[in-house]
């Protein structure tokens, strides 16, 4: 898994902490940092309002989609 099991409760408990959060991906393996890296930045691409019409993707929609996968 990209998050591993280890630190799966904690990044759940985190909601909407950004610090905790980028302590808790410094905390990852270099390997899950740079694809979850990678990952917001598509996201960040793919849920420009822009795109919206093409891809009927609002950032609500990739959140429903991804976040459970991570």
């Amino acid at each position: 898994p990209i998050v591993p099991p280890s630190l799966y409760e904690r990044c759940l408990a985190i909601e909407d902490d950004f610090e905790a959060a980028i302590e808790l991906l410094d905390e990852m393996p270099p390997c899950n940092q740079r694809i979850l890296r990678f990952l917001a930045k598509f996201l960040q691409v793919v849920g420009h309002p822009q795109y919206h019409q093409a891809t009927r993707m609002t950032v609500s929609n990739l959140a429903m989609v991804f976040a459970p996968n991570i």
